[in-house]
Formats: C-alpha cells, sequence, structure tokens
C-alpha cells in the first residue's frame, strides 16, 4: 500500500522483462534484475528507486541491499549503511581501491565484501565487535561473511573466524538439503 513500500502510491506496477533474480527487502522494497545486468527497484526509504546497468550480484538484508558491478564497485541502498566509523568499499579512483569479489548482506542491515585479494569490509548493524568497527587488519583472505540478528562474522580461507555467529558457516559447495 501507500505506507509500506508503494512509493506513496495504493496501486502500481513494476514491468521488467527477462527477469533472473528478484529480491524482497523486509523493510518494503522489490529488487529485480535482469540477465543482462539492467537492475530496477521499486518501493520506500529501503532503497526503492534505483536504476542500474552492468550489476552482476546483488545482495539483501531486511532493510536495505548492496549491489555489484562489472567492474567490482558496491552500489548500497537502504538503512545502516551511513557509519562512517565503518570501513566500506572504496570507489573507483580511490588510493585504496580494489575490486570486489563477491558481496554480501543479511540480518537487520548487516553488508560485507571481499576484494579479489582476499580483503574484506563489512558495515551496517552489527559491524562492530565490543563497540568497535570490524575492520580488515589481519594477514589472512576472507573466505565468506555471515549475519546473525545484530552480528557478522567473517570466515576465513585457514578455517578462522572473526566474531563467530551462533550457527555454523557452510561452504557454499556443500550440499544441506
Amino acid at each position: 500500500d501507500a505506507d509500506y513500500g508503494g512509493n506513496g502510491q495504493n496501486d502500481y506496477q513494476f514491468v521488467l522483462a527477462d527477469v533472473q533474480e528478484l529480491h524482497v527487502v523486509a523493510e518494503g522494497t522489490f529488487v529485480a534484475l535482469t540477465s543482462t545486468g539492467v537492475l530496477k527497484s521499486y518501493g520506500n526509504w529501503s532503497g526503492g528507486g534505483a536504476d542500474l546497468t552492468n550489476i552482476k550480484s546483488v545482495a539483501t538484508s531486511a532493510s536495505g541491499f548492496i549491489a555489484l558491478d562489472q567492474i567490482g564497485v558496491v552500489h548500497r541502498f537502504g538503512s545502516y549503511q551511513d557509519d562512517y566509523d565503518q570501513t566500506k568499499p572504496y570507489e573507483p579512483g580511490y588510493a585504496g581501491f580494489s575490486p570486489i569479489r563477491e558481496i554480501y548482506a543479511g540480518g537487520y542491515g548487516g553488508y560485507g565484501a571481499i576484494t579479489e585479494d582476499g580483503d574484506f569490509f563489512v558495515w551496517g548493524y552489527g559491524a562492530e565487535m565490543d563497540g568497535t568497527p570490524i575492520v580488515d587488519n589481519l594477514p589472512h583472505k576472507a573466505a565468506g561473511i555471515g549475519f546473525d540478528y545484530g552480528k557478522v562474522g567473517i570466515l576465513f580461507e585457514d578455517n578462522s573466524i572473526i566474531n563467530p555467529l551462533s550457527s555454523d558457516f557452510v561452504p557454499i559447495s556443500t550440499n544441506i538439503g
């Protein structure tokens, strides 16, 4: 309806051909990605109105989403992404820029990214440990990022973990079904 994801309207249409992925942000946004890399979103403050091209992946939390484009840049939409004490992926042209390989999101506003070199960035709700933002200051290469409500954990290639979660990480190649 008009108050929850409807951009102020009670009736609306969201038309896009060749959709390969459709994501929903619980706070009221729909995100569609086509096979040609066109991303469109519709909804409220949690990410509605995005219109991007050359996107290769999308990750959603309950309050926003991030999108990764073909050159390794992360585009951010929704809540818990503006804490300037937390380190987010750099933009091209910035001295520390390294293309992002993989993006992650989960919980109620947790986000993460791993560079092609195995460095990680985490930001948003839960991206702190003992009140301090989690930063990549280890020589290990990150392999995955996981989320609980209010907590972000990082798994490394040597199976060490920062900020362990209540559940175990499961390798992508593992069949959990």
